[in-house]
């Protein structure tokens, strides 16, 4: 998964939070159908909160969303 976050930003980049729990999301399932990996799980694996998680991994999907909409995808 090397780079993907590059690539997809378009040369941006997100907060290193950010960025970590967008990884670890995708990497345990997070956003498979049905989801594989509560947000619970993330934060326990993260050490955080889950509110702390829940909000690193919006923002991270939310600078995704603003870049693909703004044509960096």
């Amino acid at each position: 998964m090397n780079g993907w976050h590059t690539d997809l930003l378009g040369g941006g980049s997100l907060p290193d939070e950010q960025r970590e729990a967008l990884e670890l999301a995708v990497e345990r399932g997070y956003f498979e159908e049905p989801r594989a990996v509560s947000i619970e799980d993330l934060a326990t694996e993260l050490g955080v909160p889950r509110s702390t998680a829940s909000y690193r991994l919006r923002r991270a999907t939310a600078a995704l969303a603003e870049g693909f909409v703004d044509g960096w995808y």
